[in-house]
């Protein structure tokens, strides 16, 4: 069975690394963290998804020509 793309063995080996590696102090702090960092990205990529699916602002006019005297 996969989840992720790892296997649950893969996600078992990575969790004991991680175990390790943060401490089980930290391990919380470390997914508050990462969940903030993931919704940040998730909301902010919906943003842009979002501003380039809305219509452009239609362009400025083109400056007025300035007026000769022989006109």
């Amino acid at each position: 069975m996969d989840v992720g793309g790892f296997s649950i063995g893969e996600w078992l080996l990575l969790l004991a690394v991680l175990f390790v590696a943060v401490g089980p102090r930290k391990l919380p702090e470390v997914g508050r963290a990462l969940g903030q960092a993931l919704r940040t990205f998730r909301r902010t990529l919906n943003e842009a998804r979002d501003a380039m699916g809305r219509p452009d602002a239609p362009p400025p006019p083109p400056p007025a020509k300035p007026r000769s005297l022989l006109d």
